[in-house]
């Protein structure tokens, strides 16, 4: 159920570091991008990856989370925290 909730979605994509990703486990061999036609001239500018991602930006830097901004991002998509875990708002 939470997977139906697009701002839940939205929040799970800006868990991922595309870019250390990119580094660290592809070695360089991979470039981070927004849109399948990165690349091209078909790829609108408001989606070309200058650095960072335009849509869904990382809660963080260099592979780590920054907790504070996670937990405010899932509580803004309409959850909260109980006991520690995560759960459905009301």
């Amino acid at each position: 159920p939470p997977l139906t909730n697009p701002r839940f979605r939205h929040t799970l994509a800006r868990l991922i570091d595309r870019s250390h990703l990119a580094s660290s486990v592809f070695d360089g061999y991979a470039r981070p991008t927004v849109t399948l036609l990165e690349g091209s001239d078909w790829a609108p500018d408001e989606l070309r990856w200058e650095g960072r991602d335009p849509v869904t930006p990382f809660l963080g830097s260099d592979g780590e989370l920054a907790l504070d901004a996670v937990r405010e991002a899932f509580r803004d998509a309409g959850f909260q925290y109980e006991n520690g875990a995560l759960v459905r708002g009301q």
